[in-house]
């Protein structure tokens, strides 16, 4: 009966054995991932912040050039006054 003990909790260690090799796999694909997924967010990022500073450069291009439309608008109307 010892035997039989024996065989049995041997091959429950086995198994465990494989299955945490399996783990530390997983883990370390999945450590693996997370970094690519911050590398990726890092670059996103930084490239959402450059795009927001175009959009603000160009409405402030835009306010600009409305404003000195509306500031000939009001000359012109001036002159035929």
């Amino acid at each position: 009966m010892a035997t039989i003990d024996l065989s049995r909790l041997t091959q429950q260690v086995n198994e465990l054995l494989h299955k945490n090799q399996e783990l530390r796999q997983e883990n370390k694909r999945l450590r693996n991932q997370q970094n690519s997924l911050l590398t990726e967010n890092i670059s996103l990022s930084e490239k959402n912040q450059q795009v927001e500073d175009k959009v603000q450069d160009t409405l402030g291009r835009l306010r600009q050039w409305q404003a000195t439309q509306i500031n000939s608008q009001t000359m012109m109307e001036h002159e035929h006054e």
